[in-house]
């Protein structure tokens, strides 16, 4: 009885939705047809361009946090071809969910249905087992008179009623452990989406099995999205370009001479060291025969690498006309193409409004909101002391204005210190720039020195202006000792 209860309770579950719409006049097999996935996809693309309900069910059901949707959003307007792209991938996974989902759910009513039928059957065969256990009965009130004549009858009976009684017992309950597997769908999906976020490279698995992104490496696919965009946006019009960027970078950092002291030792380039060493006669690397990366021209400084550093104006003004978010994207590409030169190549990364504060390309994205004045020189003067010590190095200080009124001399000094450190190449990038504001930015580059360069420039021209310019650069470091 308990097993019976059950199996009702079970079937009652799952046959309540179609009893529901056959009581309003549908018929499930025909809602359950599933048509072809190219339908789907057809569909739901147009609903997706059309409807922003569906676009979010789509963002929802696919699991996007509120980074990817503001980078579908800024893909939208900066990267149509990939937005089209990414959001048909979306539409067209999403579409493969729901078919899949449909087509599991039509298998499933489908075989429940022969289920139904095979339970109908088992059932009449209850019956037939009620029947000949009333007939067993009989023939044990007519046993009482009739011992003799009919024990070996009785005998044969009972025998063929417990052997299709238990025969029907254990089909029942293969039916029964074959329901259960089957309506567990949840439990194996679950565990699917699991193992499938497990392999992802932007997710870290935590020590208590969690699952959490890496804010780090969503920032870095993110850079060299960004890159790989400005990077073909300039090819079309110079090919080759990202060729004649490594040759000029190698040529800076990839000179090599003995070494002149033992400050260098880290530095050392092993495989160029054995190979001098075998020259002198020696099977492995010898003292002094220790060779390094060196810049070309009379520079003193040992240099294996060229270090980055960036200050992006925050103020409020840059919320007009989406100069911070194409910024952003300055930042973010000019992050990877610098990683992608040499991993020794260090970055630095400051905002800076009426206060200044370091930040990570994360938290770039993630939690940085412009606001306030434009305090310049802490701008300067944080690159300065950031880079005085790299052996060559970048400083990128990125805005739309001239600094606040009461500090322009104070910007003008902080600007002046750097002519005492030729090792820095300083650029201003003024976003947007108006007649004023260009001239005060003027005098603050001049100010800096003649290897300072300010380059006034349209917001959206900002991203591929900063990538040319590293390779300009690196063409004036190959001859930095002639500064």
């Amino acid at each position: 009885m308990v097993e019976e209860s059950h199996q009702d309770g079970l079937a009652s579950k799952l046959t309540q939705p179609f009893s529901e719409l056959r009581e309003a006049g549908f018929d499930p097999e025909q809602i359950l047809r599933v048509p072809p996935l190219e339908e789907f996809v057809s569909k739901f693309n147009t609903r997706y361009e059309q409807e922003v309900p569906f676009r979010e069910l789509v963002h929802t059901y696919l699991g996007l946090d509120g980074f990817e949707r503001f980078k579908l959003g800024l893909g939208k307007v900066f990267a149509r071809n990939w937005h089209k792209r990414t959001t048909e991938g979306m539409v067209n996974e999403y579409a493969s969910y729901v078919h899949g989902d449909l087509q599991k759910a039509s298998d499933f009513y489908t075989e429940f249905k022969k289920l139904k039928d095979a339970e109908k059957a088992v059932r009449e065969k209850e019956e037939e087992v009620q029947t000949a256990r009333k007939q067993v009965e009989e023939i044990h009130e007519e046993q009482m008179t009739l011992v003799n004549e009919r024990e070996q009858e009785l005998n044969q009976r009972q025998l063929e009623y417990g052997t299709r009684l238990a025969t029907e017992q254990e089909r029942i309950r293969a039916e029964q452990e074959r329901v259960k597997i089957m309506t567990d769908a949840k439990r194996l999906v679950q565990e699917k989406l699991t193992q499938r976020i497990k392999k992802s490279q932007l997710v870290t698995i935590t020590k208590e099995g969690g699952i959490v992104f890496d804010d780090q490496k969503v920032a870095q696919k993110l850079e060299d999205l960004f890159l790989g965009q400005i990077i073909d946006d300039i090819n079309q019009e110079d090919a080759g370009f990202m060729v004649r960027l490594r040759e000029s970078f190698e040529g800076v950092v990839s000179h090599t001479d003995v070494i002149e002291g033992l400050e260098e030792l880290p530095h050392v380039d092993w495989v160029q060291s054995l190979i001098y060493s075998r020259t002198r006669g020696f099977s492995r690397p010898v003292f002094p025969y220790f060779m390094v990366g060196k810049p070309e021209g009379d520079i003193e400084r040992l240099v294996a690498r060229i270090d980055t550093g960036i200050a992006l104006d925050t103020s409020g003004s840059m919320i007009e006309n989406k100069r911070f978010e194409i910024a952003q994207k300055a930042t973010l590409a000019t992050h990877a193409l610098m990683r992608q030169l040499s991993p020794q190549n260090r970055m630095y990364l400051a905002q800076y409004s009426g206060a200044l504060s370091e930040i990570t390309t994360a938290q770039l994205m993630r939690e940085v909101n412009p606001n306030g004045g434009t305090e310049t020189y802490r701008a300067l003067d944080w690159m300065r002391e950031k880079l005085k010590d790299s052996p060559l190095a970048i400083a990128y200080l990125i805005t739309d204005g001239y600094p606040n009124t009461d500090i322009i001399q104070r910007t003008i000094e902080s600007a002046r210190a750097y002519r005492e450190h030729p090792n820095i190449m300083l650029r201003i990038f003024l976003i947007d720039p108006e007649p004023q504001s260009a001239e005060i930015i003027r005098s603050i580059g001049k100010a800096a020195g003649e290897q300072t360069k300010v380059m006034p420039i349209k917001n959206y021209q900002l991203a591929n202006g900063v990538i040319k310019d590293i390779a300009d650069t690196m063409g004036q470091m190959q001859s930095i000792g002639t500064f």
